[in-house]
């Protein structure tokens, strides 16, 4: 159904349409919801084409996530894809390391006048002055709310904590957590108030460098570190599955068993925990609920471009033989 469609059946103008579709203050609440419960029944989805034509922009979509060697962003790339051309859009990803490699993504994307732009909400600083400018914008993350963006946050506080304390369940007293990223990162927290609230000070919360990949060989390093310390533990919750990889090799070339003398979890539920030996226990982040959100959430931002919903995503422990 069309715009001039619904108008016809309620005895509206196509103008007076449109501005109640897209929240206009000029048209009265009781309009408006008679033209949003008419669009909702009859599956009315805004001619997001032509809505870009007339704000000069592309049907380019542009993603910024960090390197696809990382299996979860790869995977979440793939899904954001899938979606994002079933409704007609043109992905342009790219993948940075740092700052200054988004700061240059970002100038490359503004060169071919993207539609819009989906990314993590690490550089909201760098987002905030080309979110005024009236593009269209989707963030994925963050521990807090970022104002006046579409925002689709995984619930990685939450995460933490629980499997924190299935870890604590388990009768581990010597935790350690791999991989902090930076300060009161969000399911580092978790785990940090977890043991809290059991009295338990962590055996080790091991950061990674500034600007360190979390990727196997990191795992491995900072595990390596930890043992070749002469520290112990009896449980690693890792920031991500691909830094528990190395963290299980660090293990066994110490004649540290997994799980028989330490238990070690993930976070992501990548393909390839479910194959690792041991199996992984992991925090799943459901990927194809967080892609489509992601789709949907984006679309509604070009179609009213002030537009700004928040959603939290939960995540859940997959139990395997590793923890």
């Amino acid at each position: 159904m069309t715009q001039s469609e619904i108008a016809r059946k309620l005895n509206l103008t196509q103008a007076a349409v449109s501005m109640a579709l897209n929240n206009h203050p000029a048209i009265s609440e009781a309009t408006r919801r008679k033209v949003l419960e008419l669009a909702g029944k009859c599956g009315y989805r805004p001619n997001i084409a032509g809505q870009m034509l007339r704000r000069k922009r592309t049907n380019i979509i542009g993603v910024i996530l960090p390197m696809l060697t990382n299996s979860y962003f790869a995977e979440l790339f793939l899904l954001l894809q899938d979606h994002l051309e079933k409704a007609g859009f043109v992905l342009h990803l790219s993948q940075v390391r740092s700052k200054d490699e988004f700061i240059s993504a970002l100038d490359s994307l503004r060169r071919i006048n993207i539609g819009g732009l989906i990314t993590l909400a690490e550089y909201t600083d760098i987002l905030t002055e080309l979110r005024s400018s009236g593009l269209p914008i989707a963030l994925y993350g963050a521990s807090h709310n970022v104002d006046g963006f579409c925002q689709v946050s995984p619930d990685h506080y939450a995460s933490g904590c629980e499997m924190t304390e299935y870890l604590i369940s388990r009768n581990c007293r010597k935790l350690v957590f791999a991989g902090q990223r930076f300060e009161h990162e969000a399911r580092c927290a978790g785990f940090i108030d977890a043991c809290s609230r059991h009295n338990i000070v962590p055996a080790g919360i091991l950061p990674l460098q500034n600007g360190e990949p979390a990727s196997p060989e990191a795992g491995w390093r900072l595990m390596n570190e930890f043992f070749n310390s002469g520290k112990e533990c009896d449980a690693v919750f890792a920031h991500n599955d691909e830094l528990a990889l190395g963290v299980i090799r660090s293990a066994k070339e110490h004649g540290i068993r997994v799980p028989e003398d330490m238990l070690v979890s993930g976070f992501d539920n990548i393909t390839l925990s479910e194959y690792l030996s041991p199996p992984l226990t992991t925090v799943e982040q459901p990927k194809e609920v967080i892609a489509r959100t992601l789709a949907e959430e984006l679309i509604k931002c070009i179609s009213d471009n002030s537009y700004a919903n928040k959603i939290s995503i939960a995540c859940r422990i997959v139990k395997r033989v590793s923890a």
